[in-house]
């Protein structure tokens, strides 16, 4: 069977399916958009289930039972119609992770985060307007399980049905404040972002504070990650969940661990594997320390003191003039200056349009609203 109707949501699951549903949702301008993925269960996140609809019509995509991406690739893009999305960033790195381009997207996080609003969760969002509540237990499942059950699907389709109204309701409220190119501008730099190819690094280094250990630790930290990841990749299970962080921090600072020890610090999970782990120990006996490449390649080249001592001006310099601009247009501080694009202009050496124009995010809207004003009231106080 190509589809079937249940819950007010239409389940697609072969291709004959995905054309009677592009057949319908082509024909509107606006769509309702999410996706389900599989990562609290995976070693690398499935694609699972892609939402898509309006108030009439709500498309269920199990994007396991056949090559779903292929056939809904324009409608995803910038030719198709524009999606309403709830957190575009996940949606889009998952997307792009498996070879296609998330386009024309009104993020309703993005809208209630410059709206001020202090808690900009869909469900929070849901319930403070709509009186709506979605199920919590949902919100982490297992999205790779088949058959889908009834309630699993009802949560589905609520979860976009709502997005249009939602976004109706934001839209009208940053159009009252004159914020809407604001919103759309960072819809597009945070689309952008998710959508950037992300370089590999050495597992170990994600460790916080692991480049800073001493250096015998270092290389047992290595050998502990590396093997965690293999481990984890034949298991088809996230690293962490296999075997958190925190016990391979413990484990790198000793150069043995008792049997009992180890059990009881890799716990349920991974204990039948405890003699890898011991061999990764022993691989690291003797070694004086992580490769100097690895190590170089995470850290940052030293700040000078004088340098510091610019950026910390500039950053004042700006976080006043947003503070001061805020107040008189009556809006977030984050409409008139995102904190990424504060960072990047505090990293510039002249202000100027040119430079402001280079500065991701920062978008036409504000070099026209603020771009001669800030160059006129901050170049003759810049520190260069």
């Amino acid at each position: 069977m190509s589809s079937s109707t249940c819950s007010s949501g239409t389940l697609v699951v072969d291709r004959e399916g995905a054309q009677r549903a592009l057949a319908v949702l082509s024909k509107y301008p606006r769509l309702s958009f999410d996706t389900e993925g599989d990562g609290l269960f995976r070693y690398r996140t499935r694609l699972c289930m892609m939402q898509l609809g309006c108030r009439e019509h709500v498309a269920l995509v199990d994007t396991l039972a056949f090559d779903a991406l292929r056939e809904f690739e324009v409608l995803l893009g910038d030719q198709g119609p524009e999606k309403v999305i709830h957190d575009a960033s996940f949606d889009a790195r998952v997307l792009f992770a498996h070879g296609v381009r998330l386009g024309r997207v009104f993020d309703t996080a993005v809208a209630a985060r410059f709206l001020g609003l202090k808690a900009t969760g869909l469900s929070s969002l849901l319930l403070a307007f709509f009186q709506l509540e979605l199920p919590k237990e949902k919100q982490q499942a297992d999205w790779g399980v088949r058959p889908l059950d009834d309630e699993a699907v009802r949560y589905l389709v609520d979860d976009v049905r709502h997005l249009e109204a939602l976004a109706d309701l934001l839209l009208e409220r940053a159009r009252a404040l004159d914020i809407e190119a604001e919103v759309r501008e960072e819809c597009a730099y945070l689309l952008s972002e998710a959508q950037r190819p992300v370089a590999e690094v050495p597992p170990w280094t994600r460790l916080k504070g692991a480049l800073t250990r001493p250096p015998e630790e270092r290389a047992r930290l290595r050998e502990l990650f590396a093997e965690r990841e293999a481990l984890a990749r034949e298991l088809d299970a996230p690293p962490g969940r296999l075997v958190p962080n925190e016990v391979l921090s413990k484990l790198g600072e000793h150069a043995e661990v008792e049997e009992a020890q180890l059990l009881r610090w890799l716990g349920n999970k991974a204990a039948a594997h405890a003699a890898r782990f011991r061999e990764a120990l022993a691989r690291a006996r003797g070694v004086a320390d992580a490769p100097e490449a690895e190590i170089r390649g995470q850290v940052s080249p030293p700040v000078s003191p004088a340098e510091l001592a610019r950026r910390k001006t500039r950053k004042r310099l700006l976080t006043e003039m947003r503070a001061r601009e805020a107040a008189l247009r009556g809006v977030d501080p984050q409409v008139v200056l995102p904190g990424h694009c504060l960072s990047d202009i505090v990293d510039l050496s002249v202000v100027d349009l040119h430079s402001l124009r280079s500065v991701p995010g920062f978008g036409e809207c504000r070099l026209s609203r603020y771009g001669a004003r800030m160059v006129a009231e901050l170049t003759p106080n810049w520190p260069r």
